[in-house]
């Protein structure tokens, strides 16, 4: 734990968020995707850091909405930045640092972002070359995190998840299961059965269990059941 709190977030790997003392401040990292979401507000001379809103409402004396959040809400189905709807709440944005600082400000920074390449590639075969080396490389390096520890993929029917699958798949993943859920003959479904199938008639361990409704009171049943060694 120790290494992973003094390494820099580049050097980071795997899911994670480190909150830490740094000198009188106090410091949030996030990871790429943000897979931990917090939530930090000031309430009576005080920084508040949670993951859960309603504990951190019963800790603030106000709670109102942030109007101007609200309308890019309305229209994009979404807060940008470290915006939320709350006015006065703030939420730790991707792939950066956040200082909270002990009179009351505050700042946050990248310390990763995406852009354009200098040196573009426009042949189609080079193209795909490079996209092959960048998912060896990050599903490579998630086997690699994840050890002998089951993987579960959720199979949408839609594209990324598909990919995720053949990845796994090419890289010879040792225990995956998936799962998907949805309305019985939904077309999804149906999809994300195939992909099951496809994936287990290779001899390749998979699992695929829908959940058909919410409401049935049914508990998680299997469609496909070629269940991975240890299992």
């Amino acid at each position: 734990m120790d290494a992973v709190v003094t390494a820099t977030p580049a050097d980071r790997r795997g899911q994670w968020t480190v909150v830490s003392r740094q000198g009188d401040d106090l410091r949030i990292d996030t990871d790429h995707t943000r897979s931990h979401h917090l939530l930090f507000a000031r309430a009576g001379g005080a920084w508040i850091v949670s993951d859960d809103p309603e504990r951190l409402r019963r800790r603030l004396g106000s709670w109102r909405r942030d109007e101007e959040a609200a309308d890019v809400f309305l229209h994009t189905g979404f807060v940008v930045g470290d915006r939320t709807l709350v006015h006065g709440v703030h939420a730790t944005p991707a792939a950066s640092t956040v200082l909270l600082h002990p009179d009351g400000t505050w700042e946050s920074r990248l310390w990763d972002s995406y852009r354009y390449c200098n040196d573009p590639i426009t042949s189609e075969a080079d193209y795909a070359a490079a996209y092959d080396e960048a998912m060896d490389l990050t599903v490579g390096r998630l086997l690699e995190y994840a050890g002998d520890r089951q993987l579960v993929v959720p199979l949408s029917g839609g594209l990324d998840s598909r990919l995720l699958a053949i990845w796994l798949k090419r890289l010879k993943a040792p225990r995956v299961v998936a799962f998907t859920y949805g309305k019985p003959g939904a077309r999804e479904t149906g999809i994300s059965r195939n992909v099951a199938d496809a994936w287990g008639s290779t001899g390749s361990p998979l699992i695929l269990i829908q959940h058909e409704s919410r409401s049935s009171g049914q508990p998680l049943r299997a469609l496909a059941s070629k269940r991975p060694p240890g299992g």
